[in-house]
């Protein structure tokens, strides 16, 4: 099922993103600052899996100071992931970077494989010395 999305919110949105397949989507993000934020959701057997991270400078191999995960599973509901990708895109209590809060300003749809290849397993980051 199709749902636009409107996100760069002033008074009125300035920018909409149409996604088609709410329950297997992925989303880049992008701030005023330039750091990228992903949101995915995949479904399988009546259940959804949501993954949101970021912020990531795609510049950079070190995280950010606050690097912002969130993991759920739920039942599939049209509505729940609606909400889920509407807050994600609207709301400035995960994009503080460098203590401004930001807005999303640019939303693309990636692949999974993409969307999973910018991801940073945090356990492995932490055990590697060279982050510090």
């Amino acid at each position: 099922m199709t749902h636009q999305f409107n996100f760069n919110g002033q008074i009125s949105y300035d920018d909409s993103i149409i996604v088609e397949d709410l329950g297997n989507a992925c989303l880049h993000a992008v701030d005023e600052l330039n750091y990228s934020y992903f949101f995915i959701t995949k479904t399988s057997l009546g259940t959804t899996s949501c993954l949101e991270y970021g912020p990531l400078d795609l510049d950079d191999t070190l995280l950010p100071d606050e690097t912002y995960i969130e993991f759920s599973r739920f039942e599939y509901s049209h509505n729940a992931i609606i909400k889920k990708i509407g807050k994600f895109l609207q709301s400035k209590k995960n994009m503080v970077v460098k203590s401004k809060k930001v807005k999303i300003i640019q939303v693309t749809q990636i692949t999974l494989e993409e969307a999973l290849n910018y991801g940073v397993n945090v356990f492995d980051y932490l055990k590697d010395e060279e982050n510090y």
